[in-house]
């Protein structure tokens, strides 16, 4: 070990025992917590994908709140975040009244450039401690910015986002520090037309290099029924509300997987209903399964 530590640098070569133990933020999420053993790894790059309705920024924004509260001897005052408004998507009302993230202590970034987010990342990785890109799917290099689809050869250009996002992450491995850092970077998926494959519409690097895969799935949906709770049984008039022919659906059920991870065991499971009225997960439902 002496021998191994003067040639390679102190650090370097340790005893199992002797590195440290993996920090880990809450969800916000008894279950989900317990899915991935303990919350979001810090030191981490983490990728919740999935398609449209899938409660992938919900989930980010119950990590939000539950990093600003977290509290520690090493962080007595909570967690930075900042988040990167790549979608343009973000509602500081729903965030602050709905979410409970104290908006006052959030930095918002805005902007959808690739090599512009690769940039404020290296900075702010020094200030703050959980970068959250919502989502990479809408980002784009700066050629593919540039280019004036009049002239033709768009598809060549999106080769220049998978290089891009490389340079990203390169960076970004260089840079975070595995006890100070945490990058969740939010994804959407397409499917392929022809093979019908569910595909990153960011890049399929981030399937590589990502720590932790969060697989989000629309379930069912959900109605309330007469004695005010969720479930995918459509409930017996008068107690449902129509639009025409057509029954409202009042909330999502979403399964949630660890498809890939270096940090935990993966394919934990989560699932949830989600309430439309309130935005919020049905605790009774999730404590009722924990319990099990």
């Amino acid at each position: 070990m002496a021998a191994s530590s003067k040639k390679f640098g102190e650090g370097r070569v340790r005893f199992g025992s002797e590195v440290a133990k993996i920090d880990r933020i809450s969800w916000g999420s008894l279950e989900l917590d317990m899915a991935t053993w303990g919350g979001a790894p810090m030191g981490r790059i983490i990728r919740p994908w999935g398609g449209k309705h899938t409660a992938k920024s919900l989930v980010a924004w119950g990590l939000v709140k539950s990093a600003q509260e977290y509290r520690s001897d090493k962080y007595p005052d909570g967690l930075t975040v900042v988040y990167f408004n790549a979608e343009g998507q973000y509602d500081p009302h729903f965030t602050k009244e709905i979410m409970g993230v104290d908006t006052d202590k959030l930095v918002v970034e805005e902007g959808s450039i690739i090599e512009e987010i690769t940039s404020k990342a290296e900075a702010y990785l020094d200030v703050a401690h959980i970068l959250i890109i919502d989502s990479i799917g809408h980002c784009q290099s700066r050629a593919q910015y540039e280019l004036d689809p009049a002239k033709g050869a768009t598809k060549g250009a999106r080769g220049t986002q998978a290089i891009a996002w490389g340079q990203f992450l390169k960076k970004m491995r260089e840079r975070m520090d595995k006890h100070e850092n945490m990058i969740v970077a939010i994804d959407q998926i397409r499917t392929n037309q022809t093979y019908g494959q569910e595909m990153s519409s960011g890049s399929n690097i981030w399937d590589h290099e990502s720590d932790l895969d969060l697989h989000h799935r629309k379930v069912a949906n959900l109605y309330k029924q007469a004695d005010g709770t969720l479930s995918p049984d459509r409930p017996q008039k008068p107690h449902y509300q129509t639009m025409g022919q057509e029954v409202l659906i009042d909330g999502f059920e979403i399964g949630i997987e660890v498809n890939k991870s270096r940090v935990c065991r993966p394919f934990g499971k989560y699932r949830g209903r989600l309430d439309f009225d309130d935005m919020q997960w049905d605790r009774n439902f999730e404590l009722k399964k924990v319990a099990l």
